[in-house]
C-alpha cells in the first residue's frame, strides 16, 4: 500500500491510499472533504492533509493538516487507514507547512 498526496479529485491537497491491482494503481482518498466551520484567515475554507507517513506497524498514517486551524497551518494528525472515519489529533500547531510527522 502507498500513500500520497494529490489535488486529482477537486483541485484540495489530500493524502491518498493506493494499491497497485492487476489493470493498474487504485487509490482512494484518506478523508471525506471537509469543509470547516471556521473563518479562515490565510487558507481556504476546505481542509488539506500534506506529508503522509506510514507508522512503524503499517497501520496508520500520519499527516500535516490545517483542520481545526484559524491562524496557520499544520497540527500533526494520526488515522488508522482501516476502520476510522476520524483522525485523531497528535500534536496541535500552527506552522507554515513545515511540520512533518
Amino acid at each position: 500500500m502507498d500513500a500520497f498526496v494529490s489535488t486529482m479529485v477537486n483541485g484540495h491537497f489530500h493524502v491518498f491510499i493506493g494499491t497497485k491491482n492487476q489493470i493498474g494503481f487504485v487509490a482512494r482518498p484518506l478523508l471525506f472533504e471537509r469543509k470547516s466551520e471556521l473563518a479562515r484567515y490565510y487558507y481556504s475554507p476546505y481542509d488539506h492533509e500534506l506529508s503522509p507517513s506510514w507508522s512503524p506497524d503499517g497501520k496508520e498514517l500520519l499527516f500535516v493538516s490545517n483542520r481545526d486551524i484559524r491562524y496557520g497551518t499544520g497540527s500533526l494528525w494520526r488515522m488508522p487507514v482501516q476502520g476510522a472515519t476520524e483522525p485523531r489529533l497528535v500534536r496541535a500547531e500552527e506552522t507554515t507547512w513545515r511540520s512533518q510527522p
